[in-house]
């Protein structure tokens, strides 16, 4: 009988990744036996899908902030964040990271996403908390603080608010950053802040003193305004404050307590107080009491 022996070959199909047909004797074996182990790699090899192997290319960070820069200069801020994430997501725990939350602050800034700008801030100094950016983060996150109490499309303006805590929490970043930096050149720039934040809050706590006034609420009344005299001695209203104040202690039967301010008073202001000086009242609508 004759016998015929076909080479081993590969047959190339239409698709990326070759078909194999092999056709083996013993003779082939006994004459190239290495051809055994490459056999069942190409036929594993084989079993992959039509399109053949695919490759995730991973771009450089530097890549990623090129084009999120270019972005943020075109006002495209979606895809300057899109560029940003990809950092932090493909860097975790490496300065690229850390330097896209700082980015990503500043993004959310421009865009006046001040929540988002906080939180991306505060990661940054979390991570970061004593290198070289940190007095001008601090001098961004302080001013987003800021920029979150401001109502107004047109001309935004500090607003006496029901809730007083973003105003409290810029008390509480200016001593953070004093304490930290009192040397910086970034204290110039945010001290208005911080005084406006004071104002705010003073006129705050007048308003809630005259909130409980007009209702007869005396000694609710007495607590706000001496707040206000004993922590914003800078209120630029101080003196119409202490009359409201005494008139609240004799309606509230404090006589001691209201002589004792009356005395005050006339030290202060050369004046006598009491009734007749009540203070007009301000703000307009009423606020509720704090919680």
């Amino acid at each position: 009988m004759k016998t015929t022996h076909t080479e081993n070959r590969l047959v190339p199909s239409h698709g990326s990744a070759p078909k194999i047909r092999f056709v083996f004797s013993f003779r082939s074996l006994r004459m190239a036996p290495w051809l055994l182990p490459l056999a069942v790699v190409a036929l594993a090899g084989a079993g992959c899908s039509k399109e053949g192997p695919s490759f995730k290319t991973k771009l450089p960070a530097t890549v990623h902030f090129f084009d999120a820069q270019i972005s943020e200069d075109k006002g495209m801020f979606g895809e300057a964040q899109s560029e940003l994430d990809k950092v932090v997501h493909e860097n975790p725990g490496t300065r690229f990271a850390n330097f896209a939350y700082l980015k990503l602050g500043d993004v959310y800034a421009r865009k006046e996403e001040w929540d988002d700008a906080i939180q991306n801030y505060e990661m940054f100094l979390s991570l970061d908390p004593s290198g070289n950016l940190t007095p001008y983060v601090l001098y961004k996150l302080f001013e987003a603080h800021y920029k979150k109490t401001l109502t107004g499309l047109i001309n935004p303006t500090p607003e006496v608010e029901r809730n007083a805590s973003p105003n409290l929490q810029l008390l509480v970043e200016f001593k953070r950053f004093y304490l930290l930096y009192p040397k910086s050149v970034y204290i110039k720039k945010i001290t208005p802040y911080y005084l406006s934040a004071r104002e705010t809050l003073a006129q705050y706590e007048r308003l809630v003193g005259d909130f409980y006034f007009r209702r007869k609420e005396y000694t609710s009344a007495s607590g706000r305004y001496l707040y206000l005299l004993r922590n914003f001695p800078e209120y630029p209203h101080s003196e119409e404050v202490v009359k409201k104040l005494i008139e609240s202690y004799r309606r509230d039967q404090e006589i001691s307590m209201a002589d004792e301010m009356e005395r005050v008073y006339r030290k202060l202001y050369g004046a006598g107080g009491g009734e007749s000086g009540g203070v007009s009242q301000s703000g307009g609508g009423e606020l509720p009491p704090k919680s």
